[in-house]
């Protein structure tokens, strides 16, 4: 994103339209002093939504407006317009170029218009907020910004940093976050009064008749009673769960304690694998050393027994040959040697045989042992697996327990319920039957079940209004939720190919069984994002398609299935893609640990082995990590909140229609309402003159008669719900007697640990039988060279007696030569011999302290087994008093929300003022006494049935008491409402704190390491640096900044010269611009007081600024002038502004 083009009409002195065409890189504007060259940056300033009169160096807003010259005349308006290329999409608006217009009339008025739509200031302000060119950015840098900076306090240095890291905008949302709650404070408050003042009132509205006054008096005592039995509830329960928490706690203490020991055991265990894993080389090179030393043995004594021969053989000859050699005796000799060597042959066979099969034998022995490993750690799963499965089992038997004990509790108390309002309601109408039947008109409207109607109906709608915003509230988590998911995955990878042509990406056309997300997309590798052809396209053409430095790589769709690959087990995929993934995936394995991977590429080199963290081994190469496997987790997570959504939308819609019909419910009961209220009062009208003891008889008859007909109904209800829930617990009974049955299952080691005894002892054994193989062959290599020599000896005994002379010499030399050699020769096997006892003893030493690791590894195995499976049950104790402390807030709740819709209190107020600690005042006369449950409950009943027994009342006490308590009702949702809110904002001004922090820390952070370089770009061998004032509180600091030019002691800025002052400047802003990138700087005259040194330095950091920016600079130095790309002289004439233009680049030398 850069600046294309400016355009000035009646702004300041530019009086004429004016365009300046800008383009990426350098833009110089030059020009005498007075000519207008700073009104370019005014105009940019202006347009981008400046408002004070003052930044753009006028007295009033009207100043910006052309005020006429001794030629011409003043505007009546001025206008800017300013056109960004929007290529890059920086801007959060759908255009490539974006023009923003400013207009001010000389009345006052001011328009602002964004491609020529008009506009609103916000719309400005919000366009560019977040794209480093807002009108609080520093990417203007007017001639007093460097005076500012020099003269600025440590707090405003940190806003300087706060505007280069956009936290100016968070604080302005603290700012207004705080107004509000200020508002709502007050809000509060009045509400708290409000509520006071009506719960005063409560009590003795009923006084006001005598009638009525008794009404009041027995309606205060049930309320009273409910209030109390009420308030002994939540206190029972708060307590219940003060008591829980501490149980929690120990237990989770306990919990704490026994990982702790598990972690030691554990620890243990590792440290003595460590020191198996330490001895196993030792071990084997022991063992090595051993079997060389053995080797070495056998041909030491090989070698004396051969020299001892040979000098036997010398003396023989010497003795026969100054007797006579008989070539016959010789020949004898050799026949018996050659079958000696035959006789061998067998031997060594034979040992050979057995060497093999010691061999065969140990890797046999080797593979069961990792046979039974595997089938170990499976075992050891299983038992996980089953714990956990009972562990639900139990938790689902103790819920279902306690609901069905609930219900039957409820049912019980409505059976007792049940017996004594049928007798009444019998009497009643027994005794309203007995009445004689009288001319006027019987009163046969409850107005009350009318108005218990429309509450219930008014509840229901409300309650529908909730279950409404909830499901609402869902499906935009999940919308954005799969928004957010679609957002991640969606990739700039495809292919120039046609879409007709392929099907996809392959990751997009399979679905991987969650966990094994990261292990396939291993092994799939560059594969996972290839596009996947259709079966009838050819592979060449869709290569001939490409150009020829596409990189990209495809999957055949519709490829044969000519194997089968257990990876195929993991994947969902349509069946045109199984043939290239088990090609693909052939020879491939997942395995839980590496141990497991290791194991299988020792047996097959050719194997793809992959675990389920997403680490792979085989075929040469090892590794780990894929994108692709976050790609295909995404994909699952996509899919799965997808369903959520659709499942969501259809209880949305549910929602809404019940919704619907109880608000036409609700209005249907406000007419009955309406309607039962007009017939009653006439009814009453024509049965005034009926006997008062008719109108009660009847009225405590039809009274009776409904709460009967409530009973049974409800008692049906809860017969029916219980049933229900004793069948659920049956199922959850059955299947915990299913898992108890089945058995946990065991984990045997004893034949694993036999295993590992076998296979050390076939070791051993191969050992022996390497060495034996080797002794007959070093014998049988003697036996065959002496028959050789015995054959020559016969060879030559005709030849012999010619040169006996000679050869005498040369016996006689070779018998001194042998027994030289005989004697160095055992003297070296008398060294072998020992050095092998000595490795012999030291292999005895180390295969004893590796059975006795094995042996300590085995028992912290066991004990580290055991503290899991502790660990384990307590999880589970932790988890089940969860659900039981949870299942208690439930009742809490429900007490609270009753208290709160039937009472219009809160807890606190509910148990403050009707706790069971609180006095209960006695009667007139008589003492206060202490709360006592079952004396509430007959007081509760006593006063019902003196309320029934009343009969008709002042029905306008009534409504005025119901409706205050209603008011209260509402007055205290109000307070609850405002109280949320005031929470919420209160969490915003914290979240806005920790995002302010964040920002400013980062930002100072990247200023403060800029500062240091740019500092010493501009100062070379100086030092320069950013100091907080309060590192302690990020929100409050101050930034002091300490300078030292070479040569020079001091760090303080007033004690620095004027050209180092503005210097310094000079490289915090720039470090300001390197922290925080903006797309273009505008720079009036930063440079006017360095000289020629110091220029050249900051003209090489604006080089470097060049790179990411573009730059607008009002200068006068012919270097800055220099260095631009394009460059625009500004001069005046008769009083306006006149622009000349010329591209640097077309000046220089082709």
């Amino acid at each position: 994103m850069h600046l294309r083009s400016l355009t000035l009409r009646g702004f300041k002195s530019f009086a004429t339209s004016t365009t300046i065409d800008l383009e990426p890189g350098i833009t110089c504007v030059v020009g005498p002093n007075g000519s207008g060259k700073s009104n370019v940056v005014d105009a940019i300033a202006w347009v981008m939504g400046e408002q004070g009169a003052k930044s753009l160096r006028g007295g009033k807003m009207e100043d910006v407006i052309f005020a006429g010259t001794s030629g011409k005349a003043p505007l009546g308006r001025a206008e800017v317009e300013l056109t960004i290329d929007n290529a890059d999409g920086a801007l959060p608006i759908e255009y490539s170029e974006v023009s923003i217009r400013r207009t001010l009339f000389r009345s006052g008025g001011s328009e602002y218009a964004i491609n020529g739509q008009t506009c609103r200031l916000l719309d400005v302000q919000e366009l560019l907020a977040d794209s480093g060119i807002g009108r609080e950015m520093h990417v203007i840098v007017g001639q007093g910004r460097l005076d500012a900076i020099l003269h600025a306090s440590p707090e405003d240095r940190r806003g300087f940093i706060e505007e280069a890291a956009g936290v100016l905008k968070h604080r302005r949302r603290k700012e207004k976050a705080l107004r509000k709650l200020e508002q709502i404070q007050q809000n509060l408050n009045r509400l708290t009064d409000l509520a006071a003042e009506l719960r005063r009132q409560l009590k003795p509205l009923g006084r006001q008749a005598e009638v009525a006054r008794r009404a009041a008096t027995i309606q205060a005592d049930v309320r009273d009673a409910r209030l109390r039995l009420l308030a002994d509830d939540v206190a029972g329960v708060q307590r219940d769960l003060a008591q829980e928490q501490a149980d929690e706690s120990a237990a989770k203490a306990e919990r704490q304690r026994v990982e702790e020991q598990l972690a030691q055991a554990r620890s243990v265990e590792a440290e003595v694998e460590a020191r198996i894993q330490e001895i196993a080389p030792r071990l084997h090179e022991a063992r090595a050393r051993s079997i060389d030393l053995t080797r070495l043995r056998e041909r030491m004594n090989a070698l004396v027994a051969l020299i001892e021969e040979r000098r036997r053989s010398l003396e023989r000859e010497q003795l026969e040959f100054s007797f006579g050699v008989d070539p016959e005796d010789l020949q004898r000799q050799a026949d018996s040697v050659g079958a000696e060597v035959v006789a061998h042959e067998d031997v060594l066979a034979v040992a050979q045989q057995a060497f093999e099969a010691a061999r065969d034998a140990a890797e046999a022995v080797g593979g069961q042992v990792r046979a039974e490993q595997e089938r170990v750690g499976a075992a050891e799963h299983a038992l996980t697996q089953y714990r956990q499965a009972v562990a639900g089992a139990e938790q689902s038997v103790a819920g279902g327990q306690r609901l069905v004990d609930a219900t039957q509790n409820r049912l019980d108390r409505l059976a007792e319920q049940y017996e004594p309002v049928a007798r009444e309601a019998q009497d009643a109408a027994r005794e309203a039957a007995q009445l004689p039947q009288l001319e006027t008109v019987e009163v046969t409207v409850d107005s009350a079940a009318a108005d218990r109607a429309m509450q219930d109906a008014e509840q229901a709608v409300e309650l529908a209004r909730a279950e409404l915003s909830s499901q609402e509230q869902r499906r935009a988590s999940l919308t954005a939720r799969c928004e957010a998911l679609r957002s991640a995955l969606t990739t700039d990878g495809d292919t120039a190919l046609d879409a007709s042509w392929q099907h996809g990406s392959l990751d997009s056309l399979i679905r991987v069984r969650p966990g094994y997300e990261k292990a396939v997309a291993v092994l799939l590798g560059a594969h996972a994002r290839a596009s996947v052809l259709r079966e009838d396209v050819a592979a060449g053409d869709a290569l001939a398609a490409l150009a020829q430095d596409d990189s990209v790589r495809f999957v055949l769709g519709g490829t044969p299935q000519t194997a089968d690959s257990e990876v195929l087990t993991y994947i969902e995929a349509p069946d045109f893609l199984r043939g290239a993934l088990a090609a693909i995936l052939r020879g491939c394995h997942i395995v839980q640990s590496l141990e497991q991977a290791s194991a299988i590429v020792g047996q097959d080199p050719q194997a793809l082995v992959a675990t389920v963290d997403g680490r792979v081994l085989g075929r040469g190469t090892a590794g780990q990590g894929s994108e692709a496997g976050n790609v295909i987790a995404l994909r699952n997570a996509l899919e799965q909140a997808t369903e959520e959504l659709v499942s969501t939308e259809a209880c949305w819609q549910r929602a809404v229609d019940h919704l619907s019909r109880v608000e036409a419910q609700s209005a249907l009961a406000r007419q009955h309402r309406d309607d039962v209220r007009a017939e009653a009062a006439q009814e009453q009208a024509r049965a005034a003159a009926a006997a008062e003891r008719d109108v009660h008889v009847r009225q405590r008859a039809a009274a009776t008669a409904r709460r009967l007909e409530q009973i049974t109904a409800e008692r049906d209800e809860v017969s029916a719900a219980l049933q229900a829930q004793i069948t659920d617990l049956e199922n959850a009974r059955t299947h915990l007697a299913e898992l108890t049955a089945a058995g946990a299952p065991s984990v045997d080691r004893t034949a694993l640990e036999d295993l590992l005894a076998a296979q050390e002892r076939a070791r051993h054994a191969h050992h022996e039988a390497s060495l034996n193989a080797r002794s007959a062959q070093e014998r049988h290599r003697a036996l065959q060279t002496r028959h050789t020599e015995l054959q020559e000896q016969t060879a030559q005994a005709h030849e012999a007696v010619a040169a006996a002379a000679r050869r005498r010499i040369e016996r006689e030399q070779a018998l001194v030569t042998l027994g030289r050699l005989d004697a160095v020769a055992r003297r070296g096997a008398a060294l072998v011999e020992a050095d092998a006892r000595t490795s012999e003893q030291h292999l005895s030493d180390l295969e004893s302290e590796q059975a006795t690791l094995q042996e300590r590894h085995t028992q912290a195995r066991t004990a580290a087994l055991e503290l899991a499976g502790e660990v384990d049950r307590l999880t589970l104790d932790v988890h089940r008093d969860e659900v039981l402390r949870a299942g208690k807030r439930a009742t809490l709740e429900q007490l609270t929300e009753k208290a709160l819709e039937e009472y219009g209190l809160t807890v606190d107020d509910l148990v403050a003022e009707y706790g069971p600690e609180q006095m209960i005042p006695g009667a007139e006369g008589e003492e206060p006494h202490a709360f006592d449950r079952e004396v509430q409950q007959r007081r509760l009943k006593e006063a019902e049935r003196g309320l029934a027994l009343l009969g008709r009342v002042n029905p306008l006490a009534l409504e005025e008491f119901a409706a205050m308590e209603e008011r209260h009702t509402h007055l205290v949702n109000q307070i609850e409402d405002v109280k949320k809110s005031r929470e919420d904002l209160l969490d915003i001004v914290a979240d806005v704190d920790a995002r302010v922090q964040q920002v400013f820390s980062e930002a100072y952070a990247d200023v403060e390491r800029e500062f240091e370089y740019t500092f010493s770009r501009l100062f070379p061998g100086g030092q320069g640096r950013l100091v907080l004032t309060d590192p302690d509180d990020l929100l409050t600091t101050g930034v002091e900044v300490e300078a030292r030019p070479p040569g020079k002691k001091i760090k303080r800025l007033s004690l620095l010269s004027g050209g180092e002052r503005s210097l310094t400047a000079v490289a915090f802003l720039v470090a300001l611009f390197k922290a925080r990138p903006s797309p273009f700087y505008l720079l009036d005259e930063v440079e006017a007081a360095l000289d020629d040194v110091n220029l050249g330095r900051l003209i090489g950091l604006l080089e470097e600024l060049r790179q990411t920016s573009q730059l607008l600079v009002i200068t006068h130095q012919k270097r800055t002038m220099e260095m631009a790309d394009a460059l625009y002289g500004v001069t005046m004439r008769a009083g306006v502004t006149e622009v000349i233009s010329q591209r640097m680049r077309q000046l220089q030398p082709v």
